[in-house]
């Protein structure tokens, strides 16, 4: 096929070069397949360039599909919407035809030739429908099926708005899938492993400061694997905004906000209470925040991505690519706002009159307009 031209990768991924890892290598390939089908060269050598976790190309390889089963990805069209469905086997029979693709990653690599392909219509302006994947149950049982899917997703704003993954509500229940898209990411960055405590403290001094406001999570662990490796994985059991305080030996010192629920969400729950009942709940109609110190112990305490198999507290900086929708009073009435989670922890703290450091936090999170 005759060239058409060339596009650099380089556009695609920025401000995302400090999550950038070999989970999402794959995609970039099959993006490339699907620009390659229409004549035009994706130079991919950027990929490599931008990010620290990948600096040169895997030895980890997609199944890259033939020109005709990209062409004819069996997408419907629903009220503007396009959609993919994978209940069972005979799905992805119907979509396979050809034996060699039925490997046991089929699932994995048909989603991601689908994600490239639909990625590629996007901005080649082909379509501007959004796209909606949906799996049963046995897709939806394990992450090895689609972690890469949503982690790619989740990596690049262009995309997630468009891009929608249903899984079974009895999956969703019963896996924590933000926590393994974590650590499977931790693995793919190398920062998946046993530290010393001298590691810890000095991972904590470059990466962590007084007066900072983070995020401190509680991970229970079960009895439940990381696909191809011992890591247990467990659930997220309880999430805190913190202010670190400083270091002490091997413990991190805190000041903790119990404020995650807006003034307005508040009032909101007081008013469905049946008013016979209101008296009680007081608290809900005009709450307060609540302050704790507390502390954590570096031995069992992961930092960021920096993460040992068996911590069982999480200090990270909170995500600014993670959107959150929530209730504010504002100076036009109570408003649903759409904000990044930094931009949602900075209106909490304000509302309820947390004293913090708003310069140190604006800079952090780069919030200077704020």
């Amino acid at each position: 096929m005759e060239s058409k031209g060339n596009l650099k990768v380089d556009n695609l991924i920025k401000g995302v070069d400090d999550e950038l890892c070999s989970l999402h290598e794959a995609f970039f390939l099959c993006l490339k397949n699907s620009f390659r089908i229409r004549g035009i060269d994706l130079d991919l050598n950027g990929l490599y360039q931008v990010s620290k976790y990948l600096t040169e190309p895997t030895k980890e390889k997609v199944l890259l599909y033939p020109d005709k089963y990209v062409k004819e990805i069996p997408l419907t069209v629903d009220e503007g919407v396009l959609k993919l469905s994978l209940v069972s086997i005979t799905d992805l029979l119907d979509n396979l035809l050809e034996s060699k693709f039925l490997n046991s990653y089929a699932v994995s690599d048909y989603l991601l030739n689908v994600l490239g392909e639909y990625a590629c219509r996007i901005l080649m302006r082909e379509t501007q429908m959004p796209l909606e994947v949906s799996l049963g149950n046995i897709y939806s049982s394990s992450s090895q099926f689609y972690i890469k899917f949503l982690s790619t997703c989740r990596l690049l704003p262009w995309l997630e708005n468009f891009v929608t993954l249903h899984l079974t509500e009895e999956v969703n229940r019963n896996i924590d899938i933000n926590l393994e898209e974590y650590l499977l990411k931790a693995n793919s960055m190398g920062t998946l492993r046993n530290y010393t405590i001298d590691e810890r403290v000095q991972i904590f001094k470059e990466e962590f400061k007084a007066g900072m406001i983070v995020s401190l999570m509680s991970r229970y662990i079960i009895k439940n694997y990381i696909h191809r490796n011992q890591t247990p994985v467990g659930h997220i059991d309880g999430v805190k905004i913190v202010k670190i305080l400083g270091l002490e030996g091997n413990t991190v010192h805190y000041e903790a906000y119990n404020c995650v629920i807006s003034k307005a969400e508040s009032l909101r729950s007081y008013y469905q209470i049946d008013e016979d009942k209101q008296h009680l709940f007081r608290d809900l109609e005009n709450p307060k925040v609540s302050v704790t110190r507390g502390t954590a112990d570096l031995y069992t305490l992961a930092l960021n991505n920096h993460i040992a198999p068996f911590d069982s507290e999480i200090l990270c900086y909170f995500n600014p690519r993670e959107i959150v929708k929530k209730e504010f009073f504002t100076d036009d009435g109570l408003k649903e706002l759409t904000l990044t989670a930094p931009e949602c922890v900075y209106k909490l703290l304000d509302e309820y009159g947390v004293e913090f450091d708003r310069v140190l936090f604006k800079k952090m999170y780069h919030l200077e307009n704020m």
